[in-house]
């Protein structure tokens, strides 16, 4: 599957390294409770207050760790003192160790203007104050390898270019469409299950070609295929073999835990859109 987004470390097998940029008590406060809901630990996580410390700590981490990342995301509130947010992501990303690291900016901010801003200044994403536990846990799915204390897949499920084209722009459409799949699917893929179970082969062939043309629509490329396989073999119409049938059993196993690979992975980019358009994946 081509032009996922993919971490900038996938071999990382320990918990996220993050860097929460915020001269306000309260949000350092709320920040720190909510990571450690979704499981970061607290030693994990560094705190400064202005942007210019920010900076510093990059590059302090930076020589300690020649050959990996200072740290795997940043958080990065816009308007501090000494240094503000835009002009600390600016220095940040002239570093070379750095240009990789996923800056998120954490704005108080609503206005479709300041939101594109943002990414126009260097920022890959974008969440608003007060912080909402769903949409940070998504964020942290969404730039990450890591969550919770383990390793995940090293990329999404969908090709984001697929639902980039789509979506022009709109998120409430982006939106829209990935809450449509979550409605539908499920009741597809019993519907495939069930038709393994009866043998029947056409009924297979059916539902393996709705379920298949959802997947193209959002991009769920490696759940597509699997289901163009189920496709071929109900076309066959031959489940009773049992050579077929062993076949078959095997790839329903791939396709129960490719199907919630997928559902995950809608979840977190659900979570991890902005309230209106533009779309995270056009902007960014």
């Amino acid at each position: 599957m081509s032009n996922v987004i993919e971490s900038p470390r996938s071999d990382l097998k320990l918990p996220p390294r993050i860097l929460v940029a915020d001269d306000n008590l309260i949000n350092q406060k709320v920040a720190l409770h909510m990571l450690s809901q979704i499981g970061v630990p607290h030693e994990n996580i560094s705190f400064v207050d202005n942007g210019f410390d920010a900076l510093s700590i990059v590059l302090a981490e930076a020589d300690l760790r020649s050959n990996e990342l200072p740290f795997d995301i940043i958080f990065m509130d816009v308007q501090m003192p000494v240094m503000d947010g835009f002009e600390a992501v600016r220095a940040i990303r002239k570093l070379k160790t750095s240009k990789q690291i996923p800056i998120i900016a954490m704005t108080a901010h609503a206005m479709t203007g300041d939101k594109e801003r943002c990414l126009n200044e260097g920022m890959d994403d974008y969440i608003c104050k007060p912080l909402n536990l769903q949409k940070l846990e998504g964020l942290l799915n969404h730039w990450t390898t890591i969550h919770n204390g383990r390793e995940i897949d090293e990329k999404l499920s969908l090709d984001v270019d697929v639902l980039t084209n789509l979506c022009e722009g709109d998120v409430d459409f982006e939106r829209e469409i990935l809450q449509a799949y979550l409605r539908s699917a499920p009741a597809m893929i019993a519907q495939c299950q069930v038709m393994v179970e009866l043998r029947n082969g056409a009924g297979l062939e059916h539902w393996s070609h709705t379920l298949k043309s959802s997947c193209r629509t959002i991009g769920a490329n490696d759940l597509a295929e699997i289901c163009q396989r189920l496709e071929t073999t109900g076309k066959m119409d031959n489940l009773d073999d049992a050579t077929t049938l062993q076949q078959i059993n095997s790839v329903m196993s791939e396709f129960a835990a490719e199907a919630v690979h997928v559902r995950n992975d809608i979840n977190s980019c659900l979570a991890a859109l902005p309230e209106s358009s533009p779309c995270l994946a056009k902007a960014s």
